[in-house]
């Protein structure tokens, strides 16, 4: 079977060698990045096991990708080899469809509780997220809110007998969704879906209703939305209508809350802000509404939230890339005209950040994100850190980036979090001074206290982790000026603690914003061209004590989140350092 399918595929080049489970991994396939195999170690998860047709197999390959026809299959379940009828499956997804390791939609014939007692599994595989927990930790935020949204599972895939990857099971947003979140299954369930039916602008909450004669607006939006089981459309058409014909103010608050369970939406916002997630006010949600209730009002259901955590499309490089980006404003997006109208009103926008700041600095603090990234990598490691030959035939690999890396790849995530809670607090809480510059104050400062001195738009230029106490008070002041003689990031970062010292972890973040779409302006300050990653590995700091440039022990460098780290001393006066690719 194996032999048909990789002859097809054009995978002829993976395995075909009699390749092993020897230590010699390069023999068998080149992934960039690939370190040695760890040590074999049993999944933590349960494992979907996929007997499929060879035949069967090789036409969901070679098939146009965006079929939807159904291919029969068979399934066990471990642990306890329970075998499962599959109905079909098929690939899902939009983009995903079109990477190297599909995403599938499987029906089983009965409801699994491996899948919440549902029938329907939406296998995603995670592609385009290096760290393989954007959704599951997005997801994870707003149970802790006890907000509806979708339940995540992760599992293990083989096909045919061989290891296909690491896999995260979404739930489908339905009526068994909304049964389980308390809400009456038979409402209207609706999600707009404007922008791949050609509409303009890409929200609904955008698009001039009111132009099209009455008898064909409901019509129209059963033509853009996808929905489950029976929406009543004449609802959705008031609730668009209104949208379109409001304007900010007090009366919008007003008629706001009679339509829309208000507490629900800014948590639904607030959260999309945390994350800045790339497409949250364009597709990627679901709206409901309790038809059958007379005072029910719109929920709002998040979904899709793999473009988040730092994660930005890239010209030329597509969704699937290392890029890293934090500073998205609190402002709307996707012509949706609804965010914008909400925003817009003093008092909704107040509550707004009242809510931001007590989510960032109470309940989805640091802490709360640490325990949450550690524990979540400690159920997936064994599973993310498999490499190919013998595992992966169908899929080259399990996402995107440099394999055998898992550990940069995750802590990008709580760097992330840093980075992103400095920029909002700048958005929330103005602050004077230039680009490039900042301060802090050292009064109070104890060991094991983290600064970051991020300036007055929100870039942070650097982090420190006070290994020890400063022995005075005062400002620890920095600033990045242009140095074009460093072959590595041609900037240095001139910091200046008035009269006191003390010891500290610091890290010194870079400008790596090539092809980059949106705000702020492109700036890229890596030497060595227009890539992600490139010798970026190589970075290290180094102190530059008037001509003589000397390493700092210890530096180490990680391009997913364009830092470089390393244990310093922080002396009295000012000090100078760089950024270089050693020779």
């Amino acid at each position: 079977m194996r032999g048909i399918v990789i002859t097809v595929l054009s995978l002829a080049s993976i395995c075909l060698t009699g390749c092993d489970n020897s230590e010699d991994l390069f023999s068998c396939v080149e992934i960039e990045g690939l370190e040695a195999p760890p040590p074999e170690v049993e999944s933590n998860l349960p494992g979907l096991h996929l007997e499929i047709d060879a035949i069967d197999l090789t036409w969901l390959y070679y098939r146009d990708v965006n079929s939807n026809d159904r291919l029969p299959a068979e399934a066990i379940i471990m642990p306890g080899a329970q075998t499962v009828s599959v109905e079909g499956m098929r690939f899902r997804g939009n983009t995903a469809r079109y990477y190297p390791k599909k995403s599938f939609n499987i029906r089983f014939e009965q409801p699994h509780e491996l899948i919440f007692d549902s029938r329907r599994m939406n296998a995603n595989a995670m592609y385009a997220d290096a760290s393989m927990m954007r959704e599951h930790l997005a997801m994870g935020l707003f149970h802790e809110l006890g907000q509806p949204a979708p339940r995540t599972r992760y599992l293990d895939m083989w096909i045919n007998g061989i290891y296909e990857g690491l896999y995260l099971h979404v739930d489908r947003v339905d009526g068994d969704l909304l049964e389980y979140a308390g809400f009456n299954p038979d409402g209207t369930l609706v999600r707009d879906r404007s922008r791949y039916h050609g509409a303009s602008p890409s929200s609904i909450f955008g698009f001039a209703l009111s132009e099209l004669p009455e008898h064909e607006r409901s019509g129209y939006l059963a033509s853009v939305f996808d929905r489950r089981g029976q929406p009543d459309w004449e609802q959705l058409v008031e609730l668009v209508l209104w949208v379109e014909g409001a304007t900010s103010g007090e009366q919008f608050a007003d008629e706001f809350e009679q339509r829309i369970d208000l507490e629900t939406f800014i948590d639904w916002l607030a959260i999309h802000y945390l994350i800045a997630d790339v497409d949250s006010f364009g597709d990627d949600y679901w709206m409901y509404l309790d038809h059958e209730d007379e005072h029910a009002r719109w929920v709002f259901i998040p979904w899709d939230k793999d473009l988040s955590f730092g994660s930005h499309t890239r010209s030329g490089f597509g969704v699937a890339n290392d890029f890293f980006t934090y500073e998205r404003a609190v402002e709307g997006g996707w012509s949706n005209r609804l965010v914008w109208l909400f925003l817009g009103t003093p008092s909704l926008r107040e509550a707004l950040d009242d809510r931001l700041q007590e989510l960032m600095h109470e309940t989805f603090d640091r802490d709360y994100f640490a325990g949450m990234v550690d524990s979540t990598y400690e159920l997936i490691a064994p599973s993310v850190n498999r490499l190919p030959c013998p595992d992966f035939v169908l899929h080259l690999k399990n996402h995107h980036s440099a394999q055998g890396v898992a550990e940069d790849h995750t802590e990008v995530l709580l760097d992330f979090i840093e980075l992103r809670y400095a920029f909002l607090d700048r958005q929330l809480n103005a602050a004077d001074g230039q680009p490039y510059q900042a301060q802090v104050d050292l009064g109070g400062a104890q060991q094991g206290d983290v600064l970051m001195l991020t300036d007055a738009d929100g870039w942070t230029i650097a982090r420190l982790e006070l290994l020890t106490a400063p022995t005075l008070p005062g400002l620890l002041s920095i600033e990045v000026t242009e140095n074009q003689t460093v072959a590595g990031i041609s900037r240095s970062w001139t910091l200046d603690s008035g009269a006191s010292e003390f010891s500290a972890q610091l890290s010194l973040y870079y400008r790596n914003d090539t092809h980059r779409d949106d705000p702020p302006d492109t700036v890229n300050w890596y030497t060595g061209g227009e890539t992600a990653t490139g010798e970026q590995w190589r970075l290290q700091m180094a102190e530059v004590d008037e001509v003589v440039t000397v390493p700092v022990e210890g530096s180490r460098a990680n391009p997913f989140s364009n830092k470089v780290s390393a244990p310093v001393v922080i002396e009295p006066g000012p000090q100078a350092f760089v950024l270089r690719i050693p020779d």
